[in-house]
C-alpha cells in the first residue's frame, strides 16, 4: 500500500517590540538567508515539509508561519517533513527535521519527544502526530535527521493488544495522510520531554501490526466462510470468477441508476472473493461512499485510487482526471 504524507500548517506568532520585523517563511530576505522550504509533492513521495521558527531565546519552541524579530538572523529555522506509511490499515509516522542555522549543541538541547497537533480547520477535529527523536542527531549529507518510523496507539484509536476504541481517529488521520498538499490543515508543533500519547517503535510497533493483520486475515476468512455457506444453501456453486462478474454487473447496473448506498455492500461481497478484482472498482467504491453520506471513507479509497494509477498508468489514464474531480467535489 502506498503511503503518502500531506501536511502544511499556518499558524501565528507575533512577539517582540515595535521595532521588530515580522517575517515570513518565503520573505526573500529571509530565504536568502536560511535556504527555500524543501517543497515536495505528498503524491509522489508521501512526504509535505512545513517550515517552523523560533526565536534565539527559545529554539525548541517552534511555530509555523509568521514570526517577529529584530532581523531574519535572530530566528532559528528548522523544515520538518510529516512522513506516512500505511501498513496493515495504520498510518505509521516519521518526522524528518531539516535545520537551517542551528549548531548541533541547540539541536541536542531539543527534548525527546515532537508532537503535532493537526487540524482540518481552525476549529475543526484535532489530529494527534507524535513522534520520539533519536539521541543521535547529527545532520546527515542533505542536512537533516529524522525520528524512527512511530506508530501512535492513541492517534489511530487502538489499545495495546490492537483492540479498536476509536476508528474515527485512524480513518481521520488516513484522511489528512492522503490529501494533497494544496489544502492546508492548521499544524501547531511542540517539543516535549513527555510524550501524551502512548507510542510504539521498532519491534514493539512490529509485534502489533502483525496481530492487527492477522485478525484481519482471519476477519476475512470467517466471512469467506459464511459466505460461501450461504451461497451453498441458497444459490447455485458458481466458480469465484463467475461470482466476480455478477457482483460486478450488478454493480455496475446500481451506479448507473444511482443507487449508490444499495451497491455498498456488493463491493464488501466482491472484495472478499478469492480471485483478482479490477482495480478500476476501488474508482466506483469511493464514488459510491462519497454519494452514500461516508466522505471520508470514500476520499481514502479515492486517494489510494489515484496514486495506483498515476504509479501505474501516469495522469494519461482516463481515471486520472475523473478521480481529481471526485475528490475535488467530494472536499467541496
Amino acid at each position: 500500500m502506498l503511503t503518502r504524507i500531506i501536511i502544511l500548517g499556518v499558524g501565528v506568532f507575533l512577539s517582540g517590540c515595535a521595532a521588530d520585523e515580522v517575517f515570513r517563511p518565503d520573505n526573500p530576505s529571509f530565504t536568502k538567508l536560511h535556504g527555500p522550504l524543501s517543497s515536495v509533492s505528498a503524491a509522489r513521495t508521501g512526504e509535505q515539509y512545513t517550515r517552523f521558527l523560533a526565536l534565539g531565546s527559545e529554539p525548541a519552541q517552534l511555530w509555523s508561519g509568521y514570526a517577529s524579530a529584530p532581523d531574519p538572523r535572530a530566528l532559528y529555522v528548522v523544515d520538518i517533513a510529516f512522513v506516512f506509511k500505511e501498513v496493515s490499515g495504520l498510518p505509521l509516522t516519521k518526522m524528518r527535521f531539516a535545520p537551517r542555522n542551528h549548531t548541533q549543541d541547540v539541536i541536542d538541547a531539543w527534548p525527546a519527544y515532537a508532537e503535532a497537533r493537526i487540524f482540518a480547520y481552525e476549529g475543526g477535529p484535532i489530529n494527534l502526530v507524535t513522534v520520539k527523536l533519536p539521541s543521535d542527531r547529527r545532520l546527515g549529507p542533505d542536512g537533516s535527521f529524522e525520528s524512527d518510523w512511530t506508530l501512535c496507539l492513541d492517534c489511530v484509536g487502538l489499545t495495546r493488544q490492537g483492540t479498536v476504541k476509536d476508528l474515527a481517529r485512524r480513518d481521520r488521520l488516513l484522511a489528512y495522510a492522503h490529501q494533497p498538499s494544496e489544502r492546508r490543515p492548521l499544524v501547531k508543533m511542540s517539543m516535549v520531554d513527555r510524550p501524551s500519547q502512548t507510542l510504539l517503535v521498532g519491534g514493539e510497533a512490529d509485534a502489533l501490526i502483525a496481530r492487527v493483520a492477522q485478525k484481519q486475515r482471519d476477519k476475512a476468512v470467517a466471512t469467506a466462510q459464511l459466505a460461501n455457506g450461504a451461497k451453498r444453501a441458497n444459490t447455485p456453486n458458481l466458480p469465484a470468477t463467475v461470482q466476480r462478474d455478477k457482483l460486478v454487473i450488478q454493480i455496475a447496473d446500481m451506479v448507473e441508476k444511482g443507487t449508490f448506498k444499495s451497491a455498498l455492500p456488493l463491493f464488501e461481497k466482491l472484495d472478499a472473493l478469492p480471485v483478482p478484482i479490477d482495480p478500476n472498482t476501488n474508482f466506483y467504491w469511493g464514488w459510491s461512499l462519497v454519494e452514500s453520506g461516508q466522505t471520508q471513507a470514500g476520499l481514502a479509497k479515492l486517494y489510494r485510487f489515484l496514486n495506483h494509477i498515476v504509479e501505474t498508468k501516469g495522469v494519461d489514464s482516463p481515471y486520472y482526471t475523473a478521480t481529481l474531480r471526485m475528490i475535488s467535489k467530494a472536499e467541496g
